[in-house]
């Protein structure tokens, strides 16, 4: 039997180690292009944080302003209504912000997912010769496959966590949702 040697073109574990290391570059693209949308999210939401606090500045210049007390209420009533509008849009922003984390976070644990069920069919593989070198690298496999179990037994928790936020934000939402209601039932 021959032994082949590890930087062989022909050698299978070389064309591995290859891919892997072009699968590594297309993910690191793929991060600054997540981190770019996930930058202009953020200014959309302190966008909406300023213009809230904007309203609030009105609504306190209007309170201390001297007017006919029906038409201050008027106004004052349609700046709550644009403040619950803009805070309920900076939840929705945030909700969706929650909901593309746990959406990129489940992608990268189904992708690892399949990193390991593929080593563990090379570990299959390389079983069958048992060769200095290959004993090597099913060692360095093995460290590669423990070091994914880690870090998806991170992302499940941090799917976790993302799922109760969303659904304490899904109860935040529905609170503002019912104020509106409130709001405008009271307001008729």
């Amino acid at each position: 039997m021959q032994i082949q040697r590890i930087n062989n073109w022909d050698n299978p574990i070389y064309n591995r180690l290859k891919e892997a290391s072009e699968n590594q570059k297309k993910e690191k693209v793929e991060e600054r292009k997540s981190v770019a949308v996930e930058k202009s999210s953020n200014q959309i939401i302190k966008n909406l944080q300023r213009l809230k606090e904007d309203f609030k500045e009105q609504k306190i210049e209007l309170q201390e302003t001297e007017m006919d007390p029906k038409e201050k209420r008027m106004k004052l009533e349609e700046i709550n209504k644009k403040i619950a509008e803009v805070e309920s849009e900076i939840q929705q922003m945030r909700l969706i912000e929650k909901e593309k984390e746990a959406l990129e976070k489940q992608s990268k644990l189904e992708e690892n997912n399949k990193k390991i069920v593929k080593t563990e069919e090379e570990i299959k593989k390389l079983e069958d010769n048992i060769k200095y070198e290959i004993e090597s690298e099913a060692t360095e496999t093995t460290h590669k496959i423990e070091t994914l179990k880690g870090d998806i037994k991170s992302l499940k928790a941090s799917i976790e966590e993302l799922n109760n936020q969303i659904e304490m934000l899904n109860k935040k939402i529905n609170k503002l949702n019912e104020k509106k209601e409130d709001y405008k039932s009271q307001s008729q």
